[in-house]
């Protein structure tokens, strides 16, 4: 070793250190599909084949022994180029525990694989041989940060405004859900993983504690996914599609029109009439249905909200003639205030409107 220290210059020694530790670093990636060839007592050969994902030192996925039968990957990790996973199933009413341990080498890994059939192990050589072009290109994590609405409706029938305010660092996600009666709620296990969204979001009822979850797709402004959350006391799983807001959140969080509404007022012959109003905010268009006494319901047209401002009208028919309504008025936190006009056969009328909220924001 002395000689051979006289003989290479100290550049060398740098040199080798640097691509031991190049090579050290360097992270072994199992994620892809993984197949292999097994033949069976009776002499027939079968290729399954094991789908693996990675995250950090977690793998997960699916096995597949023959046919399209999937068992789920459990326990499955690896540490520097060791891998190890289980999969459990039962057959012919025994338990059986596959386990598979291997050393993964670029596109191949060799190791063992042993069976459990409720006591009576058995163990096989495994080597098997990644399928080209399912190694997972990393991805990076998108940007959910900003302020989000969405809304979506209860059994009861209620239409819920919520309002999401997310800061995201790598792949954490923190921030607050403003949901009915302006309660704010912390976000709970928020992380971003490519542009997959999902946190929680925990509150207090009546001295019980209930948790929603959110999982979703982030696209751009927009995220897709489902809420998982006990309503009316029971557990349900909806649709969640929440959107991007670019404006003033202040005046969003004071003024949202989303939700349900009812007033009443006074006929030309004297009757006090009810009507109610289903509405949802996106952004400043309005959508949603009217529904008068008698149950007729009718679509919102030309609906808009702009600086705290409501206006949409309805049509309807009524012994062959066409009646228009339009709305228009100031929203608040519970109520709405302004004018409606009705027009029959060319003739106008204007009344006073006040709305109340009666179901949640």
């Amino acid at each position: 070793m002395n000689f051979l220290c006289r003989l290479l210059p100290p550049t060398a020694f740098l040199s080798m250190a640097l691509l031991s530790s190049l090579a050290a670093e360097e992270k072994i990636d199992a994620s892809g599909t993984w197949k292999w060839k097994f033949e069976m007592q009776n002499g027939d050969v079968v290729e399954p084949r094991v789908m693996l994902k990675q995250e950090g030192e977690k793998l997960s996925g699916a096995f597949v022994f023959s046919g399209d039968t999937e068992m789920e990957v459990k326990e499955g990790k690896i540490n520097g180029d060791e891998i190890s996973f289980k999969t459990f199933t039962e057959r012919d009413g025994r338990k059986v525990t596959t386990s598979f341990a291997g050393k993964v080498s670029g596109e191949a890994i060799k190791g063992k694989v042993e069976t459990d059939w409720s006591g009576e192990k058995k163990s096989y050589d495994w080597e098997p041989k990644r399928e080209k072009g399912t190694k997972l290109a990393k991805v990076e994590n998108g940007n959910a940060s900003g302020n989000w609405t969405w809304s979506f409706d209860t059994p009861g029938g209620n239409t819920i405004q919520s309002i999401g305010k997310f800061k995201q660092e790598d792949g954490k996600l923190t921030g607050t859900v403003t949901g009915r009666n302006g309660m704010e709620m912390q976000i709970k296990e928020g992380k971003v993983e490519g542009d997959e969204v999902s946190f929680k979001v925990v509150r207090e009822r009546d001295g019980r504690t209930f948790a929603t979850t959110y999982n979703g797709k982030l696209q751009g402004d927009a995220i897709k996914g489902k809420l998982k959350g006990n309503f009316g006391g029971d557990e349900r799983t909806m649709n969640w599609e929440a959107k991007r807001h670019k404006g003033d959140l202040k005046e969003l969080l004071a003024a949202s029109a989303t939700g349900n509404w009812k007033w009443i007022f006074t006929s030309a012959n004297g009757q006090s009439l009810e009507s109610k109003a289903k509405l949802k905010q996106d952004g400043t268009k309005l959508t949603g249905t009217v529904t008068t006494r008698s149950g007729t319901e009718m679509e919102v047209q030309d609906g808009k909200v702009e600086n705290g401002e409501v206006s949409f009208s309805t049509v309807r028919e009524r012994d062959g003639s066409k009646i228009v309504t339009r709305y228009h008025g100031k929203v608040s936190e519970n109520k709405i205030e302004g004018k409606f006009e009705s027009e029959v056969g060319g003739t106008s009328r204007s009344r006073d409107w006040e709305a109340q909220k009666t179901g949640g924001n």
